[in-house]
């Protein structure tokens, strides 16, 4: 994918954290992706995803959430036979995100990621779409 292409992209930050998201929008925006939809957790997540004619491209989940947390999500996202990217961050222990990982992978998504937020950058999200 080239950076011309980004502008079709289409992203889902899924993270209770309003300051991060923030942040994440902000980064994408600078790779001149402009489609970005924000949920603060799983459940409007999902609403979101129901309601999308077109879907996403990249879903960037965080594993902490209130209500329908990164692993309750992670779930439903197998049961709805998602398969577009997927990349989960938290600012939780190591361990938590090795849980995520191992699911996301075991559950056949298309993890192509497991991070801690603080790595995440404007030049690693390039890389996870494939322009940068």
């Amino acid at each position: 994918m080239t950076l011309q292409a980004a502008g079709s992209i289409r992203v889902l930050l899924v993270d209770d954290d309003a300051i991060y998201r923030n942040y994440l929008r902000q980064a994408l925006e600078g790779l001149g992706i402009t489609d970005i939809q924000e949920a603060g957790d799983g459940n409007l997540a999902s609403r979101l995803l129901k309601a999308s004619v077109e879907g996403v491209d990249l879903i960037v989940c965080d594993v902490f959430m209130p209500d329908m947390d990164g692993i309750e999500f992670l779930d439903y996202l197998v049961r709805q036979n998602y398969r577009s990217k997927l990349t989960v961050v938290s600012s939780g222990d190591a361990s938590i995100l090795e849980v995520a990982r191992t699911f996301a992978v075991e559950s056949g998504l298309q993890l192509v990621g497991a991070f801690p937020k603080e790595a995440v950058t404007p030049a690693l999200l390039g890389a996870i779409l494939n322009f940068a």
